[in-house]
């Protein structure tokens, strides 16, 4: 049993064996340091063990959120130029009915466009496709909900890195460099296999 703690006990009909119970499997969660920082790193969270991520991000700062991949041989290595973004929006209790924006290129990716208020609602999950891999694009789709100046908004945001190296984790920026902390910033890391 030891090292197999969460796991489940299987049967092929003529052995047992542990394995991961469920599709999802936890690799790490937290929150943001007790001294306020304006970027986190999550690292050493991506591996060639699953295919797919996903990532759940609560942050309560009236800020949008971008974000650095960091280098697999390196971790203290952020990828820079090259990230291409697109990002759709809608507000209920506002004018707008449907927004989109988008950057072709740019020194970060985007993970949210949009604000919330400080202590508002900001609830991200992305999805992200094989980063450790190196045969294909690093790519990211996330859905947020956020509130902002009495409004309520969904954001769909989709990334992808041009280039094919290989990530073990991710670095989180506030765009205006708003606080990251142990009170307002909250994280959840989940991988699948095929």
């Amino acid at each position: 049993q030891s090292g197999n703690s969460g796991k489940f006990l299987k049967t092929d009909g003529s052995s047992l064996s542990f394995d991961n119970a469920g599709s999802w499997t936890k690799i790490a969660s937290g929150t943001g340091p007790s001294s306020s920082v304006s970027a986190i790193d999550l690292d050493n969270i991506f591996s060639a063990t699953y295919k797919f991520y996903k990532i759940f991000l609560i942050w309560h700062q009236d800020d949008y959120i971008r974000y650095r991949w960091l280098k697999a041989a390196d971790g203290s290595t952020e990828q820079g130029s090259g990230y291409d973004w697109v990002q759709v929006t809608t507000a209920e209790n506002s004018d707008e009915s449907v927004s989109r924006h988008g950057g072709n290129g740019e020194s970060q990716g985007m993970i949210t466009y949009w604000n919330s208020n400080d202590g508002g609602a900001g609830l991200t999950e992305l999805t992200i496709q094989d980063p450790f891999g190196t045969s294909a694009y690093s790519v990211m789709q996330g859905i947020t909900t956020s509130n902002e100046s009495g409004q309520f908004r969904v954001q769909t945001t989709s990334n992808a890195y041009t280039g094919t190296d290989s990530y073990r984790g991710i670095k989180i920026y506030g765009h205006s460099g708003d606080s990251i902390s142990s009170t307002n910033f909250f994280y959840l890391v989940l991988g699948a296999t095929i």
